[in-house]
């Protein structure tokens, strides 16, 4: 099975992550998701910075493709980020990690990086499969 033409079905019509701030799905497999977003102005707020909603959005999405793509409908029970530097351009990327895919819930770690591959996020899902 493609997993990216499953990906896309699945998320083809998402109108905030997607249309809205323009975020991408880059790649999708079962557990596993890398999304990104180049950072354009409206990303960022008042002192020139990326915003923390556009980070976590980016975030949330690439859970969202890790935890649904090959797998049972899955809905946030929990997200939490935790920022850990600022960022002004170039492009955001947001990796998965799957620390447990249960039954009924899953956990997933998602790392937010800049082009140069510093850290600049760190968010933590927890899903529940409907």
């Amino acid at each position: 099975m493609d997993y990216m033409d499953e990906a896309k079905r699945i998320f083809h019509s998402e109108e905030y992550a997607v249309k809205l701030c323009g975020a991408v799905i880059e790649r999708a497999e079962p557990q596993k998701a890398v999304c990104s977003l180049k950072i354009e102005d409206r990303h960022k707020n008042s002192i020139g910075v990326v915003m923390g909603g556009a980070i976590y959005t980016l975030a949330d999405l690439a859970f969202a493709v890790a935890s649904n793509v090959g797998q049972p409908l899955t809905v946030t029970l929990e997200g939490q980020i935790t920022y850990l530097r600022p960022v002004k351009s170039g492009k955001l990327t947001a990796e998965t990690f799957c620390e447990k895919a249960g039954e009924k819930t899953c956990s997933y770690r998602v790392d937010i990086r800049d082009q140069d591959g510093k850290y600049i996020a760190s968010a933590k899902f927890i899903g529940f499969r409907t």
